[in-house]
């Protein structure tokens, strides 16, 4: 734990450093062809922010999104050993990530949060006031400025997507999986190799799982999870469990290792005194 905080915390001196146009010494890369980037050894930036409004800070990870998801899952594995350094390391670089699914998984672990260490009737205060704050944001908002355009922007109403952040898969890939639908074949998914041929990026969330796996998968998956939450029968499990579900709505990775190591792992620390 504190060695990632560590990494966090260079990385960001290291950003902030480069956001103050210090030059600091890196070289061009690509991750299998969808992106690229300039390595600045201490975080990558993205080349596709050349044109924002202002550059997400992913540190060492591909994705901003990445960043805040993987920060949120360790936010409540360890929240009860984090010192106040640490928490203002793991809430500063997901603040700065401007991830819309980073702030709803924090949002999501403060009401639990409060509600495990407080009143009820102080929560509902507290969730009303930063709703009244969150609806005087939107009304006020400055026109085109970094929150708007990276969190109250995506937040708006969409015909086609529900809410405007609802981009996670492209028209083509809705197209290609409503039609997977009307098959046997989204019983047990294409498979990854198939779908990598049909797509090349772009695409991500419970829909892309769904395609390569199958219903078949997503059931097991589910069950693989839900049944070592269930033999532990802890509290802070299930809620950590819930966290996974709603990440796994946009960003499907429940076999990477930054998944599976938090999640086997909690109960660990859950049941140090």
């Amino acid at each position: 734990m504190n060695i990632y905080c560590w990494i966090l915390f260079i990385s960001l001196i290291a950003w902030i450093l480069f956001l103050m146009g210090i030059e600091l010494p890196n070289f061009s890369t690509s991750w299998e062809g969808h992106y690229e980037y300039k390595n600045y050894f201490l975080f990558l930036y993205n080349k596709g922010d050349d044109n924002s409004i202002f550059p997400r800070f992913s540190s060492v990870f591909l994705e901003p999104g990445h960043l805040a998801m993987i920060t949120s899952f360790i936010l409540w594995v360890k929240y009860k050993d984090l010192s106040r350094f640490q928490l203002i390391i793991l809430i500063s670089s997901i603040v700065f990530s401007f991830s819309l699914a980073g702030y709803i998984l924090c949002v999501f672990l403060l009401f639990f949060y409060l509600l495990l260490n407080i009143r009820l009737s102080l929560l509902i205060i507290l969730f009303s006031i930063g709703g009244i704050i969150g609806v005087a944001l939107d009304y006020v908002k400055i026109e085109n400025s970094v929150f708007d355009q990276y969190i109250l922007g995506r937040l708006q109403i969409s015909d086609s997507r529900g809410i405007a952040g609802n981009n996670r898969t492209s028209e083509d890939f809705d197209f290609y999986y409503d039609r997977l639908s009307g098959t046997n074949t989204i019983l047990y998914g294409v498979g990854l190799d198939l779908y990598k041929r049909e797509f090349q990026g772009g695409n991500a969330g419970y829909k892309v799982f769904i395609v390569q796996y199958g219903y078949i998968g997503l059931i097991l998956t589910f069950l693989f999870y839900f049944l070592y939450m269930l033999r532990h029968k802890s509290r802070l499990l299930l809620i950590l469990f819930f966290l996974y579900g709603l990440s796994f709505f946009q960003r499907a990775y429940p076999f990477w290792e930054a998944w599976l190591i938090p999640y086997i792992c909690s109960m660990g620390f859950y049941n140090k005194k």
